[in-house]
């Protein structure tokens, strides 16, 4: 069970991560990269892309903890395999990915193989102990099956929202111009945000310490305390610096030219947490890193997707 839990939370991250490579197609923040360089990834994120070879891995580590705390913790998981997207069908998503994983942590370690497929609105899963044998549940009637580990919880049905819906959606958030100029500020806090681009490579940074010692922090968190009407939340600006003392996020984004498409997706993250901060007998500071790495081939190919032979499906509607 353990297993299956790590597959799952893998799964969804792998998904939106690749969502967010084929759809980000609106954005045109350029955080001081040229406007020209701009453009041009831009362009390669709006090129339509259907269909793909995925290659990617996975690795987190969060370090520094205690053996009585459980110890460090490490995770694995590499991959290769198609992925598809056809608007047509009611979930438009089909793929056959098998991987590897292993795993250190509290409760041990490990390593298998394991794959999963998405075949006609079906989500297929691999016994890792048994790979002959397969599991199967209906996606959209899981998705809402409160049976199902509560289902997704949605108070509403996505397909139902109209535009003018999610236009009245917007106007309730709480984004005004002081709000807006709230933001701007942020963001051009010096060393913060980064975007550069060397050749075909796009390399945008976020240095999360540079963001939390600059007084705009401060300003920041004094305007979100008096808009909330809690003035506790002025104080974080002197605890965060001191919890966290170092936090990078890196994208690199690889243009292919040819095909005016992105097919390389990095993703780097790491974090240092003072730990004696949360806890006065944790003397050593808390690494934590994630590396997330897809590269893209075989664009708009056509792919055949098989639904495993006699795979067991799961029963749905609260049975």
């Amino acid at each position: 069970m353990k297993f299956r839990a790590i597959i799952a939370t893998l799964f969804t991250t792998l998904m939106l991560a690749l969502s967010s490579l084929v759809s980000a197609q609106d954005v045109d923040l350029c955080f001081g990269l040229a406007q020209a360089d701009c453009d041009a990834i831009t362009a390669a994120y709006a090129t339509e892309v259907n269909s793909f070879t995925q290659d990617f891995s996975i690795n987190f580590s969060l370090t520094g903890l205690p053996a009585e705390a459980g110890g460090d913790i490490t995770f694995n998981v590499s991959g290769v395999g198609p992925f598809a997207v056809d608007l047509s069908k009611e979930l438009p998503v089909e793929m056959a990915l098998p991987m590897n994983v292993s795993f250190s942590g509290p409760d041990g370690s490990g390593e298998g193989s394991i794959e999963i497929r998405i075949v006609d609105g079906f989500v297929y899963i691999q016994n890792p102990e048994d790979t002959s044998e397969w599991i199967g549940v209906n996606a959209l009637e899981a998705a809402n099956d409160p049976s199902l580990t509560g289902g997704l919880g949605l108070p509403l049905d996505p397909a139902s929202l109209t535009e003018a819906d999610a236009e009245a959606l917007m106007a309730d958030l709480p984004i005004d111009e002081d709000t807006l100029a709230l933001i701007d500020a942020l963001a051009a806090v010096p060393g913060f945000l980064a975007y550069e681009r060397a050749g075909d490579t796009y390399t945008f940074t976020a240095d999360v310490g540079a963001l939390i010692t600059a007084p705009e922090f401060n300003q920041a968190l004094e305007t979100i305390g008096e808009l909330t009407g809690d003035p506790s939340v002025a104080s974080m600006g002197m605890i965060v610096p001191m919890l966290l003392s170092d936090g990078t996020m890196q994208v690199v984004q690889v243009v292919d030219p040819g095909s005016n498409t992105v097919t390389g997706l990095e993703f780097y993250m790491d974090a240092t947490v003072n730990g004696s901060m949360l806890d006065a007998s944790l003397t050593e500071p808390i690494v934590v890193n994630l590396d997330f790495t897809v590269q893209l081939s075989d664009i708009n190919a056509d792919f055949t997707f098989e639904a495993p032979a006699n795979a067991t499906i799961m029963p749905t509607g609260g049975s």
